[in-house]
């Protein structure tokens, strides 16, 4: 699974509107679009993004295709979404580096570094000021 296709592909409002109710019911173009009262191109574009993320599966039924929602690439995303979630106890866990308001503690045993980091944060909110 490609995390940055799929998060940019339920991004878009209409997108997310489609995965709602392809998660309820399988539905071909026209019925979406009419549900949607947006024009068939339009979801049909929606569409491939979708497919091409991994987000929905499409299956042939006479002249139509009727998309539904690939759980499966959801439950991926929901599962790396939980890992990322939950890193935050090991994170919280570490001790503050105070004296520079930044945890890259790593990254400070160089003073150079550290130097280098101060001034960033600084010119960060010079920035903000403005």
């Amino acid at each position: 699974m490609d995390t940055v296709a799929v998060l940019k592909a339920l991004a878009d409002e209409s997108r997310m509107k489609i995965i709602i109710l392809l998660s309820e019911h399988c539905y071909c173009v026209g019925a979406l679009a009419d549900k949607l009262d947006i024009s068939r191109p339009a979801v049909s574009q929606h569409m491939n993004v979708l497919a091409a993320a991994g987000l929905v599966c499409k299956e042939k039924r006479g002249y139509y295709s009727h998309y539904r929602v690939n759980f499966e690439t959801l439950e991926q995303l929901a599962a790396q979404i939980s890992r990322l979630a939950a890193a935050k106890n090991s994170v919280a866990s570490e001790p503050h580096n105070s004296g520079t308001g930044c945890r890259c503690h790593i990254h400070h045993e160089n003073s150079s570094n550290l130097s280098k980091c101060r001034n960033k944060e600084n010119q960060s909110r010079q920035d903000v000021k403005k």
